[in-house]
């Protein structure tokens, strides 16, 4: 086998072989398409990186037999489909949406015109000149700003493109000659004893453009495309229809589910899922290994030793074939870096294991990875280590339900639960978190030293390691430009993960300098503010989210207490304070907490404003916008705003006088 030091990231060719073991379903789906009825629209589902081109690759091979847009292949080919093949990601490519939807229509009607006229002379190449005569007068005259109002909303995008001004050209009209001469090009191989009785169109990368566009691009080929003699098949996920239809629909609910799965059903009578779940990645991992020369011969007949890289796969990074191919290039690094090592040693089969395993946990895991570089022993890990992280206690029922459980009955699974309580989706690959560090310790050799083996295995990894690059201090920050681009982030976000009282928000001035001041209201009416505050702290951003308080009262007390007395709410408040303080402290989230009381004047009244800060530490600026960067501050923002709620009921019991 030919060794290299990478696995790149391209679409399997339809020659090359089935390593995933989903060729039965490939087969199945190419049966079913070649005993159709025509018109008819397959959608391949998938998440990105998990075979779909590679899928569609396989299928133009089996059903049109050629793999590229081959002319003369098609030309002197006689297999039962044409194929059409529509990249839509490179029509939309420094687009405007009615430019993208314009160039897509453009680049089937021509790829369909170009087939013919290489297939066919005479009548029928007059008539695919005649279409292209159409198209050109489209993309001259108002088409392209009629498609643009065209959205999810249109009844028919054929009606809505409507008649042009220039000797009324329209879309109707361009799709009957495109169907004449599909008939006409069909009807001429019948009777020369040709195989080809319809077309099949396939349309990749949907899911690499803006959900909304791609679900114009959907209903584009329902009302324009949608002939007789016509297969489509398309690489799309359900998840980018949802997204693309919650302009038209708002969020994914129970309550409006069927209006979103009744658009999807409209345009797709196929779903194909592809079947992940069911990747036997064994062969195709152990093949990218050797070719990168992880593993020797020996490791390879090992039925043990691939099992165990397999389940370590399964546990962590899954079946995604992207996703594997990236932990391929990252060993194959870390390889490359121990090879020059002088004084490297060949490592035991074990220790190529547990560096596989624990590259794998950097990929997919990075929060139990990093801590795991702070305290290589996690067989040990205790209280300590769950007060040093701010993990939320377990309740005795917990503990009840845990020690019942064998992934979790031992101390430090109990603190691994904990601590994967603080990120979603730690939470729900608990259990298979848990199950690869007992697999770790299974790996590991008892009369080794789990602390000694772990931390020189982990110094292999650490190259790649992000947090790598986290360690970086920050030196200062331009705090109007970084504000400015996180309420563009953060503005979208926040809408659709706030609570559901909040009933408007808006940025509160119009200027930033140094703090970004946000309004909202709430059901009720009442409004109040919050504030992000970033700073520069010992190299790192710690990121303030609080606001300048709340002014309760309106009475002539100099005291703080005696101000709460006053109004019959010192022990309420009291209360409240002690409760957040414990809230502050439990909150893994929260690095920093300041909590003020002060006795303000304005107009010879007297009004107390107590006010709290949450605090967030960020690395860099890169952690701070990333996804999961961004998810801790609208929690924490919701959170702020949720105690902020129990400083405003108090205040309506005493007569406040305004919020700021």
């Amino acid at each position: 086998m030919t060794k290299t030091t990478s696995i790149i990231d391209v679409p399997k060719g339809a020659k090359n072989p089935d390593l995933l073991g989903i060729d039965k379903y490939k087969t199945a789906l190419g049966q079913f398409i070649e005993g159709t009825d025509t018109p008819i629209t397959i959608a391949v589902q998938g998440e990105w990186g998990s075979g779909k081109t590679s899928l569609m690759n396989s299928l133009r091979k089996d059903l049109c037999g050629e793999e590229e847009d081959d002319l003369e292949l098609i030309k002197n080919g006689n297999n039962e489909f044409y194929p059409v093949w529509v990249n839509t990601w490179q029509y939309s490519l420094m687009q405007s949406t009615s430019d993208t939807l314009m160039n897509v229509i453009g680049g089937i009607t021509e790829e369909i015109i170009d087939i013919i006229e290489t297939k066919h002379k005479g009548t029928i190449a007059k008539g695919a000149s005649t279409g292209k005569r159409i198209l050109s007068a489209l993309l001259k005259t108002g088409a392209k700003t009629a498609l643009s109002a065209v959205g999810v909303d249109g009844d028919a995008v054929v009606d809505a493109a409507g008649e042009s001004r220039e000797r009324g050209v329209t879309i109707l009209k361009l799709r009957n000659e495109l169907q004449n001469v599909i008939n006409e090009c069909l009807a001429s191989d019948q009777k020369v004893g040709d195989k080809h009785r319809g077309f099949v169109f396939f349309i990749d990368d949907l899911d690499r453009i803006d959900p909304p566009v791609a679900v114009q691009i959907l209903e584009l080929l329902k009302n324009i495309f949608d002939l007789h003699n016509c297969i489509f098949v398309l690489a799309i996920d359900y998840d980018v229809v949802i997204k693309g239809l919650k302009p038209k629909f708002g969020e994914l609910t129970d309550k409006n589910e069927r209006e979103f799965r009744s658009f999807f059903d409209k345009i797709i009578q196929l779903p194909f899922s592809m079947p992940i779940a069911s990747y036997q990645i064994d062969q195709f991992l152990i093949d990218s290994l050797t070719r990168i020369d992880y593993i020797d011969d020996n490791q390879k007949q090992s039925d043990e030793f691939v099992s165990d890289l397999t389940q370590i796969a399964n546990l962590t990074v899954g079946t995604n074939p992207r996703a594997l191919k990236r932990l391929c290039n990252t060993l194959s690094l870390i390889n490359i870096i121990n090879a020059a090592n002088e004084d490297s040693e060949a490592h035991e089969d074990y220790e190529s294991t547990l560096n596989f395993a624990l590259v794998c946990m950097q990929i997919a895991y990075p929060f139990v990875y990093n801590q795991l570089n702070k305290e290589p022993n996690f067989a040990e890990w205790d209280d300590e280590t769950a007060q040093r992280l701010k993990l939320k206690p377990l309740s005795e029922d917990e503990k009840n339900v845990l020690n019942s459980t064998e992934e979790f009955d031992e101390d430090w699974e109990k603190v691994l639960y904990r601590m994967c309580q603080k990120e979603p989706y730690l939470s729900r690959r608990v259990f298979q978190i848990s199950t690869l560090l007992n697999k770790l310790r299974s790996i590991i050799p008892k009369e080794t030293n789990i602390e000694d083996c772990i931390k020189d295995i982990l110094e292999l990894s650490s190259v790649t390691n992000l947090e790598a690059f986290d360690k970086q201090p920050v030196k200062d920050l331009n705090l109007n430009h970084l504000l400015k681009s996180y309420r563009t982030k953060f503005f979208p976000l926040f809408t659709e993960g706030k609570k559901d009282n909040i009933t408007s928000f808006k940025q509160e001035g119009a200027r930033i300098v140094k703090n970004l001041t946000v309004r909202y209201e709430l059901s009720n009416g009442i409004s109040h503010l919050f504030q992000f505050a970033p700073r520069v702290r010992d190299g790192k951003i710690l990121f303030w989210i609080g606001s300048g308080g709340i002014e309760l009262m309106n009475h002539d007390v100099k005291d703080f207490n005696g101000a709460l007395k006053t109004g019959g709410i010192f022990d309420e408040f009291q209360s409240f304070k002690k409760d957040l303080e414990v809230f502050q402290k439990e909150n893994a989230l929260i690095e920093k907490f300041e909590f003020y009381e002060s006795v303000i004047s304005w107009k010879k009244k007297l009004y107390i404003k107590p006010r709290f800060w949450f605090g967030i530490n960020f690395q860099n600026e890169a952690e701070l916008f990333s996804e999961e960067g961004m998810q801790k501050v609208n929690q924490l923002v919701n959170e702020f705003v949720t105690w902020s709620e129990k400083l405003l009921d108090m205040g309506l019991k005493t007569g406040y006088r305004t919020l700021k």
